[in-house]
Order: C-alpha cells, then sequence, then structure tokens
C-alpha cells in the first residue's frame, strides 16, 4: 500500500497487473463463456492501459536526461564539425605533398633500376671479354692484357653491386612516411569505399543474417504501404488475434 502522496511506480505496478492476469489465467485455461470473455476483455484492456502508462512514466523520466544528452552534443557538434573540415584540408595539403614526392621517388627508382640494368650488361660485357682474353692465352696469343681484363670485369662487378643497392634502396623510400609530431607516421593508406552495384549478387555471396533480414523486412513493409503487395522474395502471413 503506497502511503506517501507520490504516485505508485508504474513498474510495481505493471508487476501487480501482471499477478493478477496470471492468477486470472491459471484459473481460467481457456475462455469458456461471455463471463469468461468478458473478464478477459477487462483484463486485456487493464493490460494494455498499463503498458501505455508504463510507457510514458519512462519517457517522462527519460526526457530530461534525452534533452540534457541533446543539448550536450550540441555544445560540442559545431565546433567539432568546423575542426574536422580544417583538418580535412590540411590532411588533403599532406596528402598531395605525399602524392607528389611519392611521384618523384618512383622516377627516381626507376631511373635507379635502369642504371642498375646497364651496369649489369656492363657487367656481362666486361665478362666475355674477360673470357675471351683468357681464352686467347690458353691458345697462346701473344699481346692479350690478361690483367687489364681481369681489372675491368672487377670494377665492373663493383659498379653492379653497387647500382642494385642504390635501385633497392631506392625502390623502398617510393613509401613516403612523414615523422614527427605526436602519433604514427603519416603515410598514404589505401582506404576503401563501397556502393552497391547489384544487391542480389551480393546477398548471394554473402548471404543473409538477422540484421540484413531486418533491414530487407523494414523496407518490405514499407513496399507494402505503399504499393499494397509484397516485394518478390518476401513472404507475408497474416493472422486475426484482439
Amino acid at each position: 500500500m503506497n502511503l506517501s502522496n507520490n504516485p505508485p511506480d508504474m513498474a510495481a505496478t505493471a508487476e501487480e497487473v501482471a499477478n493478477d492476469l496470471s492468477s486470472w489465467m491459471a484459473e481460467h485455461p481457456v475462455v469458456a463463456n461471455e463471463e469468461d470473455a468478458r473478464t478477459a476483455k477487462l483484463l486485456l484492456d487493464r493490460g494494455r492501459l498499463c503498458i501505455a502508462d508504463l510507457e510514458d512514466e519512462r519517457a517522462k523520466k527519460v526526457k530530461p536526461y534525452r534533452e540534457k544528452i541533446d543539448e550536450t552534443n550540441a555544445h560540442y557538434k559545431a565546433p567539432k564539425s568546423i575542426l574536422e573540415r580544417v583538418l580535412s584540408g590540411l590532411r588533403d595539403r599532406v596528402t598531395a605533398y605525399i602524392r607528389a614526392e611519392e611521384a618523384k621517388r618512383v622516377e627516381a627508382a626507376r631511373e635507379a633500376a635502369r642504371i642498375a640494368e646497364e651496369a649489369q650488361r656492363r657487367l656481362d660485357a666486361a665478362r666475355i671479354l674477360e673470357q675471351e682474353a683468357l681464352g686467347a692465352t690458353d691458345s697462346g696469343e701473344l699481346g692479350v692484357d690478361v690483367k687489364a681484363a681481369l681489372v675491368a670485369t672487377d670494377s665492373a662487378e663493383r659498379n653492379a653491386a653497387k647500382a642494385e643497392r642504390e635501385a633497392a634502396r631506392a625502390e623502398k623510400a617510393t613509401h613516403v612516411k612523414i615523422g614527427g609530431g605526436i602519433g604514427k607516421a603519416a603515410s598514404l593508406r589505401e582506404k576503401g569505399t563501397y556502393t552497391v552495384v547489384d544487391a542480389v549478387a551480393a546477398l548471394h555471396d554473402m548471404g543473409t543474417d538477422d540484421d540484413i533480414d531486418a533491414a530487407i523486412i523494414k523496407k518490405a513493409r514499407a513496399y507494402y504501404r505503399l504499393h499494397k503487395k509484397v516485394p518478390e522474395g518476401i513472404n507475408r502471413t497474416t493472422e486475426e488475434r484482439v
């Protein structure tokens, strides 16, 4: 019994109503006659009204918090939006710089690779001349400068190895990273943007789950309200209830 001046809490009232309905249902497994039906109708109305009052009380208690949340969100929304737009502009500039710098480095890497290929060709040619000199000496030919051929090959090998290292460093350096600051180094990262091209094909590949089914059913209800028919692939069943 509520002895205070405060109205009863609807949560407690809902529990009482549920107990009353459950007790009546325990004594009446079926609605057998009109008297039972009238009593059941009264209990139905009582339950529905109780749920409505419960939701009304909940909404009234929640409203001040929602208003405070909305007020707080509004307080931060404008400065956040401004900062995000300014940050986006700065990010675009840094992105443009990194793209231009990477383009230069890619070109430099291509040039280094070209030099390395040329150095390798010179090495191959020097080795051929070295083998020819050694062969000529073995066959007794006079005036062949074997030492010069060996020195040339050694020099070509060192030049080719150096060019290969420089080409590898240039290739590795094509990915630009900007250090400093507070967080991780800034670099270009791939970000995917998804658009629906063929929803049927996508669903065929992915299958469905509860979230997708709920979204489809929501759209199907709207489609039914508008066209008075269900879309293909959707089954709508009906039943009569009080």
